[in-house]
């Protein structure tokens, strides 16, 4: 059984608050991390991220991150190192032009500025 996750139709506020799901090095349960959002700016490889400081752990890279509605804004990206809760996410509006490309059958490299989605499996589901 699949569950389908909306996806935000627009970028969260400053202050907003962030549910952060997924699965931790080191664990075998789900974890769930809560913060606000913190800063939404553009990284060195100019694409647009979102700063939260929900703890965003490895492992937990790739798992959804929910608005106050259950709407995802974003999926973990990663964590600044050494510092305290400083997590990077990267929005909705990004991994649907992704998820978009995908489906269009564009092939989608790292130097097409996606870096931190990894690899996805896209499945058209008329249901979701």
């Amino acid at each position: 059984s699949s569950i389908c996750l909306t996806l935000s139709a627009g970028l969260p506020k400053l202050d907003e608050n962030v549910t952060c799901v997924g699965f931790p090095q080191g664990g075998t349960q789900i974890s769930v991390t809560r913060g606000v959002v913190s800063r939404i700016d553009v990284d060195a490889h100019y694409v647009l991220r979102i700063q939260i400081d929900a703890a965003i752990n490895p492992g937990n890279s790739g798992g959804p991150v929910f608005d106050e509605q259950g709407h995802v804004v974003g999926i973990a990206s990663s964590h600044l190192r050494g510092a305290g809760n400083i997590g990077y996410i990267i929005p909705s509006k990004i991994v649907a032009m992704f998820l978009q490309m995908c489906m269009d059958g564009m092939e989608v490299k790292v130097e097409d500025r996606f870096s931190g989605l990894g690899e996805l499996v896209v499945r058209t589901d008329e249901n979701c």
